[in-house]
């Protein structure tokens, strides 16, 4: 998803006619913004980057973000799950954005992802 938002914004750019200051621009923002993505979403650095997650039997979700050793808790504030990946956003207090997280079934135990997808169905945990 994240390539095809990329790739067709660079279709845009390239099809579109503007002025070719105005084009440099986009093409330096979409690059940029490519850089920054898969950095924190592919390599999983970078400050914004959530290294571990954690979810406890009372549904209070924990996280550790890249670059530091301390757990933090969040909120999860919207999840979507699917048979292969589950997609998800975790609230800090001390953010002004929720950070996004994409557990994809391949990347863990398979038991693992049974049970974090029969809790994270429950209300009360993404609540």
């Amino acid at each position: 998803m994240l390539a095809v938002a990329h790739l067709g914004g660079m279709v845009l750019v390239g099809i579109v006619p503007l002025a070719w200051g105005m084009r440099a621009t986009l093409w330096a923002m979409l690059g940029l913004s490519l850089y920054r993505s898969v950095r924190r979403h592919g390599l999983r650095r970078g400050p914004g980057a959530i290294r571990e997650f954690e979810l406890d039997p009372d549904g209070i979700c924990s996280v550790r973000l890249a670059g530091s050793e301390a757990w933090r808790e969040c909120r999860c504030t919207g999840v979507f799950i699917h048979p292969r990946c589950v997609l998800a956003t975790a609230a800090l207090a001390d953010r002004r954005w929720p950070l996004a997280l994409v557990i994809v079934a391949d990347a863990v135990e398979a038991d693992f992802f049974r049970r974090l997808r029969a809790r994270l169905r429950q209300p009360a945990a993404a609540a």
